[in-house]
């Protein structure tokens, strides 16, 4: 990694970690962890279900939104949000939309012409058009070479899917991408489960 990113086909890379206080155990009886936990003993991720009532917290929807609002402050950045659901996805994008702030939504529910559209503006560098929110469609067969933040408020337990997501920012300058580019991960502390940090600690080395 550090070769690629010293011959320019990878970004630099800045970590940023934001800690949520959700406390997991308010919104999810003891079964239903356990059944969580059984999913990952038995290598599957977090369910869509699970994943959706976290998503739905809106302390937490509102650290997100502060989060897309403080990187879109600067006009050349180009932010991928990938959340936790559908609903957030949209709840989001709700609110950016009333706040005058300009942005996209992805998700199963979209029109496939219009994803397209979205993602040709999202490319374009004078859109206008730059930050976009998904949720499970952007994090493979995604090619935005100068997008530059990537925000991850998904929760996952899968270390494929967390690079995959990772991946859409990390391009660097001899692969059409940029120079740097920064990992903002939403860590929420759900007992019992892996923390985020310690799930990929092999990517420390990238964010030194």
């Amino acid at each position: 990694i550090k070769y690629l990113q010293d011959e320019k086909y990878l970004a630099k890379t800045e970590y940023v970690p934001v800690e949520t206080n959700l406390d997991i155990k308010n919104i999810f009886s003891q079964k239903a962890i356990n059944f969580e936990l059984n999913r990952i003993k038995n290598g599957q991720d977090l369910s869509e279900s699970f994943l959706k009532h976290i998503g739905a917290d809106l302390t937490r929807a509102n650290i997100i939104i502060e989060l897309i609002k403080k990187e879109s402050l600067n006009a050349k950045n180009k932010i991928i949000v990938f959340t936790s659901s559908v609903d957030s996805a949209e709840t989001i994008y709700s609110i950016l939309f009333l706040e005058g702030i300009n942005s996209a939504c992805i998700t199963s529910n979209t029109n496939p012409i219009l994803r397209r559209e979205y993602i040709e503006q999202f490319k374009t560098i004078d859109s206008g058009l730059n930050i976009l929110l998904n949720y499970g469609v952007l994090t493979t067969g995604f090619d935005a070479p100068k997008a530059n933040v990537a925000i991850i408020a998904r929760p996952t337990q899968s270390v494929s899917l967390y690079s995959q997501m990772v991946g859409r920012v990390m391009r660097g300058p001899r692969a059409k991408g940029k120079d740097k580019c920064k990992i903002i991960t939403v860590k929420d502390p759900i007992h019992g489960f892996r923390d985020m940090g310690e799930s990929f600690k092999f990517w420390e080395d990238i964010w030194k």
